[in-house]
């Protein structure tokens, strides 16, 4: 069985992975270093984090909150308009850029593929 470099990785008081920035930075108060020192290890090391990634990404409604909040939704927005449309091109179109804005919302859900960590292949 080979060997690789280990793989440092810190986990908090409530067990939540994070790799540091940069070896030998000190380490966070309530934080315990470890290290990954097989494939077998890594890998379940990456399946961890990126299960917490998707996790965080769709039951952390927050973000999405305070930018409608900001920003105001633009669906809500556009369906309070269809109520009282001022022109026929306004009803007709309006139903278009709805349904574009919920495919949009329906990719950004998939953004985590994207940027997840890597995991090989069993």
């Amino acid at each position: 069985m080979g060997t690789i470099e280990p793989v440092y990785y810190l986990r908090n008081e409530h067990g939540e992975v994070g790799i540091p920035p940069e070896p030998g930075l000190p380490i966070p108060e309530g934080s315990t270093l470890h290290e990954a020192r097989s494939l077998q290890e890594v890998d379940s090391l990456t399946r961890e984090l990126n299960r917490d990634m998707r996790e965080r990404f769709y039951d952390d409604g927050y973000a999405t909150q305070m930018l409608d909040r900001a920003l105001g939704n633009p669906i809500e927005t556009l369906m309070e308009q269809m109520k009282h449309p001022v022109s026929r091109m306004e009803r007709d179109v309006i139903p278009l850029l709805i349904q574009d804005l919920e495919n949009l919302e329906k990719e950004r859900r998939q953004v985590y593929t994207d940027v997840r960590f890597y995991e090989r292949e069993r």
